[in-house]
């Protein structure tokens, strides 16, 4: 693998190039490397120093190419006429960096596409990244260039690439999709996938018919999905309705589900109780969680220790273990966390504890970063000390 090195100007311009040595030393050494498999080419600003990669070398053997490269560098740095028999796994991340001329990024992307539709029967994993995100350049000239590739398994892509997404949803396994800020509609919701097992969704603004309703899109996920992570903040009412929609079409139980990762405004006691009529078979739960919110009362906010440390609200510990009596469930794992400026995600172990303590089944609560002290596991007991 190689990472750029970076340099303000051409280091054949400067002699006096501190970096120059080294990358004297790179042009010698990165050609005797001759059983390289991947190769990782970042460009972070547009005087990022590039160096010519020995793609004749590498090519027998390479297997994954990572690129992060600007449309008009395409031309001079893509191995556009090397053949790479082993290549299963490429990544394109278009930068945040100013654009050049339009039409011809526009050339490039035809050029890209023609290099990535070179392995139509070999790849297994494509990545296609906007680094600056849905707001970023515009793909879908790329998208609409490349053909079908019959053996890709996983597919990472933004919102101008959803009908090359629906070409490929016989054969695709793993999922990460990007909405467009705001999507007014459920553009997912006409593909019909056959076995697809992991799904990432990304949305600061999803549309809500992508959990509420339901559609082919969820009637065929549902029995496949192993691992779904929904990286988008929802209502808990959405929640509500999307575990609803989930049992609807569950049926007899046949939701295949095993891990589920979740952020939502609100949670009830209701809502762990409602995952487990949706997800029988769920063994993995991640939450990030904003407030605790109960029929007909006010939302409240949370601290780690809720509600151990508040005797006047146990009306929710009440509530939670109502709702979870005549529960059979299987989870094993359980993570409660809430998002904080600055300082990141805290763990609430008093949610995690009261929740395990309605599931004898679970053995290990909280993330790993963020586990209980020698001191506090004798507190929280079995649950945190793996």
């Amino acid at each position: 693998m190689y990472r750029e090195f970076f340099a303000p100007k051409d280091p054949s311009k400067d002699k006096d190039d501190p970096q120059r040595p080294l990358k004297e030393v790179l042009d010698d050494v990165l050609p005797r490397l001759t059983n390289v498999t991947k190769v990782v080419l970042v460009q972070s600003s547009p005087s990022s120093y590039l160096p010519q990669i020995p793609w004749g070398v590498y090519s027998f053997n390479l297997q994954e190419i990572d690129l992060s490269l600007s449309f008009h560098l395409i031309d001079s740095l893509l191995p556009a006429t090397f053949s790479f028999p082993q290549l299963r796994r490429l990544t394109f991340r278009a930068p945040h960096i100013p654009r050049t001329d339009s039409e011809l990024d526009s050339l490039h992307r035809i050029q890209l596409a023609t290099f990535i539709s070179k392995f139509l029967s070999t790849l297994t994993h494509l990545r296609i990244v906007n680094v600056a995100g849905p707001r970023g350049q515009d793909l879908g000239s790329l998208y609409n260039a490349l053909g079908r590739f019959s053996r890709l398994e996983l597919l990472q892509l933004d919102s101008p690439g959803v009908k090359f997404l629906a070409r490929h949803a016989d054969v695709l396994h793993h999922v990460e999709y990007s909405f467009p800020p705001f999507s007014p509609t459920n553009s997912l919701a006409h593909i019909k996938f056959h076995t697809l097992k992991s799904l990432v969704l990304r949305s600061f603004n999803s549309p809500p018919a992508v959990w509420t309703r339901s559609s082919p899109f969820l009637q065929s996920i549902i029995p496949t999905l192993h691992t779904l992570r929904l990286d988008s903040w929802i209502s808990g009412d959405h929640l509500s309705s999307f575990l609803q929609t989930a049992i609807d079409l569950g049926g007899r139980g046949d939701n295949a589900l095993q891990e589920l990762v979740v952020s939502t405004i609100t949670i009830s006691s209701g809502h762990l109780p409602c995952m487990a009529l949706a997800f029988p078979r769920l063994r993995r739960l991640q939450l990030t969680i904003e407030r605790i919110r109960e029929a007909g009362l006010p939302a409240i906010s949370l601290s780690k220790n809720f509600p151990r440390s508040t005797d006047e609200r146990n009306w929710f510990v009440f509530n939670t273990k109502e709702a979870f009596k005549g529960v059979s469930w299987g989870l094993e794992e359980l993570v409660i966390q809430q998002e904080h400026y600055p300082g990141g995600l805290h763990a609430l172990w008093g949610l995690m504890d009261l929740f395990s303590s309605c599931l004898p089944s679970i053995y290990s609560i909280g993330p790993r970063r963020d586990r209980p002290s020698d001191a506090r596991k004798q507190r929280w007991g079995r649950h945190a000390s793996r």
